[in-house]
């Protein structure tokens, strides 16, 4: 009899044992997150964002925007992103504004305060909303500039 009380303690003990590990492992140290990538310097986001309208045609005007530091990458181009909706939806403000990009500038050779931009034709009807976002030669997108509301 007494090989069973052993046997019992040592299960007993093998039980606590396993318990202790997964409440180790369930409890651990830290966040469980994905990984985050390394902190990358965004482009310098464009500040002076104008607009021309000419019978159906906007123009988009801007300036190469100046680097704030020395780490600070310069912008390899800027990429247009624009959203439309109806003119009798332009006064929805609970309306989710679906932005996708209609085009880009390349900003090689270009340095701090080059003028830069941009035209395309509009259509009647509608109501256009224009942002402009600079990347570096990486693709690495900066923030977005203020936008632009455009009646047509």
């Amino acid at each position: 009899m007494p090989r069973r009380t052993v046997a019992f303690r040592s299960h007993r003990w093998a039980a606590i044992l396993v318990f202790v590990l997964l409440a180790g492992m369930l409890c651990g140290c830290g966040r469980k997150l994905p990984p985050s990538p390394p902190a990358q310097s965004m482009p310098p986001v464009v500040t002076d964002l104008s607009f021309r309208l000419d019978e159906n045609r906007v123009t988009l005007s801007w300036t190469v925007p100046p680097l704030q530091d020395q780490e600070q990458p310069s912008p390899a181009g800027f990429r247009i992103f624009r959203a439309r909706q109806m003119s009798s939806e332009a006064g929805c403000s609970s309306c989710k504004l679906d932005f996708r990009q209609t085009g880009d500038v390349t900003s090689r050779g270009k340095t701090p305060g080059s003028p830069l931009d941009f035209s395309e034709t509009l259509l009647p009807g509608y109501q256009y909303v224009y942002k402009v976002v600079a990347y570096d030669a990486k693709g690495f997108d900066g923030k977005d500039s203020k936008s632009i509301d455009v009646a047509f």
